[in-house]
């Protein structure tokens, strides 16, 4: 336990600035649970909430503009989610907001699915 304590004040030394290395861990789709419980202890809650939705905003917006053509290619061929792109055009932040809360895709992946869809930026933001 003493070990799992320094670290912990080792973490505290650097300040807020530790958040920014959390960031690009959401971007490359390491798996979400493992950041949010470690982020959590690690930064507390309102600075671990903020680098998480930062980090999912930046992933979202990665694969907007880098993988969005590869990603719609392969994607149109699955009719349920060409049913989950439609009703996000009609109701994008409440579509968004039940796929966060239902949890039946990974966190991280739900980033990139989104982003090949139609829903506004500050819609995906509110709403993850």
């Amino acid at each position: 336990m003493d070990s799992f304590v320094s670290s912990n004040s080792y973490f505290s030394i650097f300040g807020n600035c530790r958040a920014v290395a959390y960031i690009p861990l959401t971007v490359l789709a390491v798996p979400a649970s493992v950041l949010t419980l470690g982020g959590g202890y690690l930064f507390g809650l309102p600075v671990g909430f903020i680098a998480d939705s930062v980090g999912a905003t930046a992933a979202f917006i990665l694969g907007r503009t880098i993988g969005r053509s590869y990603a719609i290619s392969k994607l149109k061929h699955y009719p349920k989610f060409q049913a989950v792109a439609v009703a996000i055009q009609r109701s994008g932040f409440k579509i968004v907001l039940l796929l966060r809360l239902a949890a039946f895709l990974p966190f991280n992946m739900l980033n990139y699915l989104l982003s090949v869809t139609s829903v506004h930026v500050g819609d995906y933001m509110l709403a993850t």
